[in-house]
């Protein structure tokens, strides 16, 4: 009789001990922001070899965006009219992803990150509409 007790407390132990591990994983960080390009660049169309976002006039600064993990970034460009196109770079400036084939209404780009870190998400206005917005949503993998 004294066993019962005994082993009870015992699993109770263990199970608290698992607990952590069994956590439910972070929930998606999430950022909806303002984007503003009031200079259209129609050069951008014409497809260089750094892609839409690197047209004749200068570019805006992009939203930086510090992954906190590993896991996937998700953005979404909105809330323009017209031809925007979307670069997501990485710390060093370099493309990661790029996209202008969701006109006219919004772009939509997904990449996976290794570890922490920065990604710049730089929309670009090819010729359209001053304001845009960027919604971009980190997935813990």
């Amino acid at each position: 009789m004294r066993r019962a007790p005994l082993v009870g407390l015992t699993a109770l132990t263990v199970f608290a001990l698992a607990a952590p591990g069994m956590s439910a994983p972070p929930k998606p960080v999430t950022q909806t922001v303002p984007f503003r390009d009031a200079t259209p660049d129609p050069s951008g169309m014409a497809v260089g070899s750094d892609g839409h976002c690197s047209g004749l006039l200068p570019r805006e600064k992009p939203h930086s965006f510090t992954a906190p993990a590993r896991g996937t970034v998700k953005v979404t460009l909105g809330g323009f009219g017209g031809e925007w196109a979307l670069h997501l770079l990485n710390a060093k400036g370099s493309v990661l992803a790029e996209t202008d084939t969701q006109a006219p209404g919004y772009e939509t780009l997904s990449v996976k990150v290794k570890k922490a870190g920065v990604v710049d998400v730089l929309p670009c206005n090819l010729a359209g509409t001053p304001d845009g917005t960027i919604t971009l949503v980190f997935t813990y993998a």
